[in-house]
């Protein structure tokens, strides 16, 4: 019960650093504004903050975002953003005209904040050891043209 308690602790404290990185990228946007509220920020209609309900407000921040918003959401390259995005672990939609061979893709905000809240652990491989190659022995030297008997 530990590790997912201090799991759950290091989730709250991931989602504590992405909402200020959200509503900076959101407020540098020009196609929409977070209201701040007058100090409510954060808090769900009963009042009780959102941090202690477990549940994430994303009331006020768009739906989706562009490649360069979810690669400085997720602390990355847009390539790297790019990458995710064909591993299939971005959900995405190319919002470019339909006569366009440019792709503008748009990132589901949900699929972004749940990759860079998402811990794994991978079981570390086997430990293999490698047969090293044996050498072969040395051939003997033998001389063709020269006859070390008498005859």
């Amino acid at each position: 019960m530990s590790s997912l308690n201090a799991a759950i602790e290091r989730l709250a404290a991931a989602i504590e650093l992405a909402v200020p990185l959200l509503q900076s990228v959101v407020n540098s946007s020009r196609r929409c504004h977070v209201p701040h509220g007058g100090g409510h920020a954060g808090r769900n209609s009963d009042g009780a903050s959102a941090q202690n309900s477990g549940q994430l407000s994303l009331d006020g921040l768009p739906p989706e975002v562009s490649t360069a918003e979810a690669a400085k959401i997720l602390g990355v390259s847009k390539d790297t953003v790019l990458k995710l995005k064909d591993d299939g672990m971005l959900e995405y939609r190319n919002a470019a005209s339909p006569n366009s061979s440019r792709p503008i893709f748009l990132f589901s905000l949900q699929s972004v904040l749940a990759v860079r809240t998402t811990y794994r652990t991978d079981s570390p491989a086997p430990h293999q050891k490698s047969e090293s190659p044996r050498r072969q022995a040395a051939p003997t030297k033998k001389f063709k043209h020269l006859r070390l008997s008498g005859n």
